[in-house]
Order: C-alpha cells, then sequence, then structure tokens
C-alpha cells in the first residue's frame, strides 16, 4: 500500500500545487523509484509462487511416485510397437496377442498424475481375457512373453499404488483441506499482487512527472 507521503504528493500533483525542485519532492521522488523497484521484486517473486501453486493445484493434490510407472511405460510401449510389429505376425495365435497386447495398453499404459487415479486403473488389468499360451517353440514366444511380463509388472505396481491409500476416506478429506489451503493461498498471493501492481503505477505517475517538470 502507497505510504501517507506518496498519497500527499500525488494529491499535490493533481493541482499542480507542487515544486519538483523542492529538495523535499525530490526525496519523496526518489523514495518512490526506490519503492516501485523493491515492488518489482516482489511481484517477480510473487509471480513465480502463483506458477507455481497454480501448477500444483493442477497436479493434484496426492501426488504419487511415478519414476517406475515411466520406465514401464517406455519399455511397454517399445516392445510392443518397435519390436513386436504386425509385420512379423504369420498365425491366428500371434495376431490374437497383439491386438490384445494394444487394447490392453490403451486401458492401462496411462501415467497417473495422483494415487487416486492410480486406484482406478488395477481393475482395468482383468477386464480382458488373455488369448491361449504361445507354445514354446513360437518364433514370437520370446517377445509376447516379455510384453505379458511387463504388463504384469505394471499391474504390481498399479496395485502397490492402490494398497498405499488404505483410508481412502481420510485421504480425501485431507485431499479437500490442503486443496482448500493453497486455493486461499492462492487467492491471497493474487490480492496482493494486484495491489503492488496498482501501487506501481502510481510510483510510475509520480516518476514520469518528476521527468517533464
Amino acid at each position: 500500500m502507497l505510504d501517507l507521503s506518496h498519497q500527499a504528493l500525488l494529491t499535490f500533483l493533481e493541482t499542480n500545487a507542487c515544486d519538483s525542485e523542492h529538495p523535499v519532492v525530490m526525496d519523496q521522488v526518489f523514495g518512490a523509484e526506490l519503492k516501485r523497484q523493491e515492488n518489482r521484486r516482489t511481484i517477480n517473486k510473487l509471480k513465480s509462487k502463483i506458477r507455481k501453486l497454480k501448477n500444483s493445484l493442477h497436479d493434484g493434490p496426492v501426488p504419487c511416485d511415478i519414476g517406475n510407472l515411466r520406465k514401464l511405460q517406455r519399455l511397454i510401449h517399445a516392445e510392443l510397437f518397435d519390436q513386436f510389429t504386425w509385420s512379423r505376425v504369420t498365425t491366428n495365435l500371434q495376431a490374437s496377442w497383439k491386438s490384445y497386447f494394444h487394447l490392453l495398453y490403451d486401458l492401462v499404459v496411462d501415467v497417473p498424475r495422483n494415487a487416486i487415479l492410480a486406484r482406478t486403473l488395477v481393475k482395468y488389468h482383468d477386464t480382458l481375457v488373455e488369448p491361449e499360451k504361445v507354445p514354446y517353440n513360437d518364433i514370437l514366444y520370446p517377445i509376447i512373453s516379455s510384453v505379458q511380463t511387463l504388463f504384469n509388472i505394471l499391474k504390481n505396481e498399479h496395485h502397490i499404488l492402490y494398497t498405499s491409500l488404505k483410508n481412502i476416506k481420510g485421504t480425501v478429506r485431507s485431499i479437500q483441506q490442503q486443496y482448500e489451503k493453497e486455493q486461499h493461498e492462492l487467492l491471497a498471493l493474487v490480492r496482493t499482487l494486484k495491489e503492488l501492481e496498482r501501487d506501481n503505477e502510481k510510483y510510475l505517475i509520480i516518476l514520469q512527472w518528476s521527468v517533464r517538470r
């Protein structure tokens, strides 16, 4: 908020009853520039905090460790799309597994933003019915077995996240409290930011007047 001396100076400027060469006025102009620079630094810090807080609210209030999930996602994608290609499929059974994996990929290969979402993915792993087992002497047995193993590992990772939230009711309430707290903090930061920006507009009026004079 603008201090009283600068508010008074602005009032004098409106009536043109102010001598820009007066030592007191010159001190006030100098002080206005210092305050404006200080406000600018504070504004930049506030903008950074607001940006981080908005990202936090967007990502979700219950973050989870998704490092392993990302690695699995990359491995599954590489093996399913780069190695187990349709050009290598020559039998109906191979085609059944290829189709099965693609459908399963669409259902469960996702990197959840928070643990609540991770819980919902667990149920989809068993939605599809697996095709018949591929014989050991099938030329694509190694890659089919490898992809199947990766999906099983992914299922286990989702299950770990699922069981990590035993008290879902308490967790949801905690989410609500944290979310409201961050929203209130965001509103307070935005109000402070706007107030500082309004003050700097007034300081700029003082500085522009001093230059014109």
